[in-house]
């Protein structure tokens, strides 16, 4: 029993039972807080933790041999190795392969300050390369006027100097922002011939060329001067720099890490920045390269133990590790001698110009312009479309086609003409996309394909398919998250391309042409929204009776768990919730976290986890609405009205005109009070609620527009306000009517008012 309404609990159940059916199953796997933060992270697709391993658990792959032929995110592959299984990873990237292969050592803090303090330990005069660099950032302390390197630079974009910088004094220990000082102008005004360091930076990727492609050209533009010298001194050095391998593999990752923060793509304020192209914000951050070095072991190392890490033909043990194949994964000779893997297993990655253009430029820097070679087509291209992107696909399904392996993959950020991308070129491969699941919130979809060339087309109506998924909801859904869910099903009946069929350009203008039909059909749908039709919301043109919003969804299932466990963690408790749900409909994460401060406080200590509050379990919530469902049966006979127990309460007036339904609850499940036939019938709503539930309510209202409509003409009362008006003294049916809705379902962070 929920907070003590037996007969709603009954609806309740029934109602979690209706929408676990099989719709869009397996269920969503959510991911862990990822605390591990790579170099060039903003241009990787989102590394989404503990989500491949429970994708494999739950097709019953264990401890074996799997492939990624992409490599996109080393974090993604390595987390497989780290648990016991053996990954053969396909990058004909070296930045990429670097970073796998630093990774995998784990080297420790020391070992990065050895290597460090060894490179910068070369004397350029008489002076120590570390020490000349941070003299390119000297900057003095507005407050003890000692001189520090310990600063960042803020800069708008266009504008030969800095505004603005930030120090952290070495001395006096100030955090200080102050505007530039003639000191830090005549430091940036002497860094010397950027000209110069611009011809050098494009020598060592194309020597002898002296107009490099437009993209080398955006590349280098891409750096402010002072940090295209710094890169260009440690590059140099880097050249001369002789010592152990390990150590080697260091500096050299460092150097990617240098690279990275060496860019104008820092914006200010940074908000979520995951730039696709190269492409310079408004306001941004120059960054002390010196220092980004030796903070680079949080960057690097992760792991307390390295993890076996070979270059084939060399293979891991079998217990586990990373083999890295340095090419891309379509040479036929080398078939014959990869291990037997068991599934593809991947992070499907959208193009990013930015991370190619770069990756090709930064290898030359590195290890000379040999290293480009594998990397030349992304200096000669600026546009990846999503045609482009299939295509690439495809070779890589075709040749694992070969082996009838199945693919597990996430594919993070997608879009709907890339969700074609990812579903067209396996269909003409052979493969078939038999199982999947999408969470719109995060964008983000887990796919099961399967090979399966004789694959026979269903007959599935799309109409009743977006129909069926909105009425499951029972939300309204914008325009992408539609389109994305009708091509996944399109997909999964096998209704996109046939084997060996060429996936030509016009097929996603001829889905999405599709599509609009059918949601302009209204007779079945109606757009909610003044925005413009691919970015609008859009609902049923004619709703079922009763149906339960997907928050109302979630909130049972936490309710019913919060009362078996009381101490939860968010993983632990969005784990719970998505497999009970279906694939499609997944719990929000932050829809989560206001649950819990709903009904939970964080546990002291421990992060990430909850406590069920003393006040919310079933009895004492029961407790609550027994008492303020005889203070409404007291209020009413107080003031004059026909009081009925149906179980719940109703007031009668005298002349029948407006007459008063009351919902006591102690949760914020209002859609189990809303019905049409009583809507109908216009009576006064009043829902009775605990002040604790405000902030959600208030939250759930803003997402969802529906509830916002229905309950726009029902009295929300909290049980305090209630308590509040019964204490008045000579209480009559006017003063009732003028002060119900006086305390509204907003939260009052610091309590509510006095309002008697």
């Amino acid at each position: 029993m929920i907070f003590g309404i037996r007969k709603a609990f009954i609806i309740i159940t029934n109602s979690v039972y209706f929408y676990t059916m099989t719709f869009g199953a397996p269920p969503y796997f959510p991911s862990i807080e990822n605390v591990m933060h790579l170099p060039l992270e903003r241009y990787l697709p989102p590394y989404q933790q503990n989500v491949l391993i429970n994708m494999l658990k739950y097709k019953g792959i264990h401890d074996s041999w799997l492939l990624d032929p992409i490599g996109s995110n080393p974090l993604s592959a390595i987390e497989l190795a780290n648990v016991g299984y053996r990954v053969m990873v396909a990058s004909n990237n070296p930045i990429l392969a670097k970073l796998y292969e630093v990774i995998c050592s784990s080297p420790s803090k020391n070992q990065f300050q050895a290597a460090l303090s060894e490179f910068g330990s070369f004397k350029v005069g008489n002076e120590r390369l570390e020490m000349q660099i941070k003299k390119i950032y000297q900057t003095e302390c507005p407050n003890c006027h000692s001189l520090n390197d310990n600063a960042d630079y803020l800069w708008k974009k266009g504008e030969e100097t800095p505004y603005h910088k930030e120090l952290q004094c070495n001395s006096c220990k100030l955090k200080s922002e102050s505007p530039m000082s003639e000191q830090d102008l005549s430091i940036q005004s002497s860094i010397g011939n950027i000209n110069l360091y611009r011809s050098r930076a494009i020598q060592r990727v194309m020597p002898g060329v002296s107009t490099p492609p437009p993209v080398v050209q955006e590349v280098i533009q891409a750096y402010l001067p002072r940090s295209l010298a710094v890169l260009s001194k440690l590059l140099n050095r880097n050249d001369a720099f002789v010592t152990t391998p390990e150590r080697k593999n260091i500096i050299e990752a460092l150097l990617i890490l240098a690279c990275d923060f060496g860019t104008m793509l820092w914006g200010n304020p940074p908000g979520r920045s995951r730039p696709k192209a190269i492409s310079i914000p408004n306001q941004f951050w120059e960054f002390n390269l010196w220092k980004v070095l030796e903070q680079g072991s949080k960057f690097l190392s992760f792991f307390e133990f390295p993890i076996p890490f070979t270059i084939f033909p060399e293979l891991p043990p079998e217990t586990g590790g990373i083999c890295l194949y340095p090419n891309r994964i379509r040479r036929r000779e080398d078939f014959q001698n990869f291990p037997d893997f068991q599934a593809v297993t991947t992070i499907l990655p959208r193009p990013n110009q930015a991370l190619w253009a770069f990756s090709a430029v930064w290898a030359g820097w590195i290890w000379g312009h040999t290293a480009v070679q594998k990397l030349k087509g992304s200096l000669e291209r600026k546009r990846y479309d999503w045609m482009w992107h299939t295509n690439a696909l495809q070779k890589l399904f075709e040749f694992t086609s070969t082996m009838q392996i199945p693919w597990i993959a996430t594919a993070p950020e997608i879009s709907p003409n890339f969700m074609v991308s990812f579903v067209s070129a396996p269909a003409a491969s052979g493969y078939k996309l038999e199982e999947y699941s999408f969470n719109p919130e995060e964008k983000s979809a887990q796919l099961y394909f399967s090979y399966d060339p004789g694959q026979t087309s269903k007959n599935q109506n799309q109409t009743n398919f977006i129909h069926e998924y909105l009425e499951r909801k029972g939300e309204p859904a914008d325009y992408q998250e539609l389109l994305t869910i009708n091509i996944l099903d399109i997909a999964n009946n096998n209704k996109l391309v046939e084997k060996n069929q060429k996936v030509d350009i016009s097929l996603f203008p001829q889905i999405q042409q599709n599509f609009e039909k059918i949601l302009k059909n209204s007779s079945q749908f109606k757009k909610i929204d003044k925005d413009t039709f691919e970015y609008g919301e859009f609902w049923l043109a004619n709703p079922p009776n009763n149906y339960r919003p997907l928050a109302d969804q979630i909130e049972i299932s936490l309710i019913q768990y919060l009362q078996i466990d009381p101490i939860v963690s968010v993983l632990e408790i969005e784990t719970i919730i998505d497999k009970k749900q279906p694939g499609l409909l997944p719990a929000n994460h932050d829809l989560v976290i206001k649950l819990l401060e709903s009904y939970c406080d964080p546990v002291p200590g421990m992060e990430e986890t909850w406590q069920l509050r003393k006040q919310e379990t079933s009895n004492i919530r029961q407790a609550d609405i027994r008492i303020m469902k005889n203070m409404l049966i007291n209020i009413g006979n107080r003031i004059g009205v026909n009081v009925i127990q149906n179980p719940n309460v109703i007031w009668e007036t005298t002349d029948k005109k407006r007459n008063y339904h009351f919902f006591v609850t102690g949760s914020c499940i209002l859609s189990r009070f809303i019905s049409l036939d009583l809507l109908e019938k216009k009576p006064e709503i009043v829902i009775v609620y605990p002040g604790s539930r405000a902030e959600l309510l208030s939250y759930k209202i803003k997402r969802d527009p529906i509830l916002a409509d229905q309950l726009a003409e029902f009295h929300l009362v909290k049980y305090r306000h209630l308590r509040n008006i019964n204490e008045i003294p000579g209480l009559d049916l006017q003063t009732w009517e003028k002060l119900i809705d006086s305390d509204p379902a907003i939260w009052q962070e610091f309590g509510q008012p006095v309002l008697f």
